[in-house]
């Protein structure tokens, strides 16, 4: 079991958050995927142990970041920590139900810093766990899931907006299933090559940058 590996860190998806919502009853959904763990014996310890999770890991030997879909092409690093704190808080309160109770929606599609209240917390959960494409102006599409050239006319990966601010660190993230790990970006890792749908399982060796699955080395 992950939690229960040493020095094991993890970062929370858009899945784990639908987990969140489903074991407390805020919504109701397909969730063929979740009942082993909301039937499992220790269901409620796993999920308690998940809701205490991070949004970002940042490891500053390595100068790398994980996040499940990336970081905001409008943050720098320490801006996106701060930012992922701040919703981390929320999640990890007492008063964490009318947090998720006001997370989902796509609005606002696009980051200001006068953002206050649900709609600040709002977005900075989906460039977290949901971002995909974003346009030159920053506002993100959340609408589109396939590859990269079925983009939305004016979006492009978050990765490859020309301003991006953490071109200078590494960024791991998944989510992404269907670039299937096939982007030429340099310091960005695209890990999501499918395995629930059937594909491999796919892990960045960082000593390296060497990425293997379960037949061993690969070259993606």
């Amino acid at each position: 079991m992950v939690k229960e590996l040493p020095n094991t860190k993890i970062v929370l998806g858009n899945h784990d958050l639908h987990l969140l919502n489903f074991y407390d009853k805020i919504v109701d959904f397909e969730v063929s995927h979740l009942e082993q763990i909301l039937t499992a014996w220790d269901g409620d310890k796993l999920v308690k142990w998940l809701r205490m999770q991070p949004l970002v890991y940042h490891n500053q030997k390595y100068n790398c970041v994980l996040a499940h879909a990336g970081i905001y092409p409008g943050w720098d690093l320490k801006t996106a920590l701060d930012f992922a704190q701040e919703a981390e808080k929320a999640l990890h309160s007492e008063s964490y139900l009318d947090f998720l109770k006001h997370m989902y929606g796509d609005k606002p599609s696009s980051w200001n810093r006068n953002l206050t209240g649900w709609k600040r917390l709002r977005f900075i959960i989906n460039a977290f766990t949901r971002m995909r494409f974003c346009d030159l102006q920053g506002n993100l599409e959340f609408d589109h899931a396939g590859k990269i050239d079925t983009a939305p006319n004016g979006y492009l990966p978050w990765f490859k907006i020309p301003w991006r601010k953490t071109k200078d660190i590494k960024i791991i993230f998944g989510h992404w299933a269907a670039l299937d790990g096939q982007i030429e970006e340099p310091n960005v890792f695209a890990l999501d090559t499918g395995c629930v749908w059937g594909g491999n399982l796919t892990a960045l060796r960082l000593d390296d940058e060497l990425l293997f699955n379960h037949k061993g080395a690969v070259a993606i």
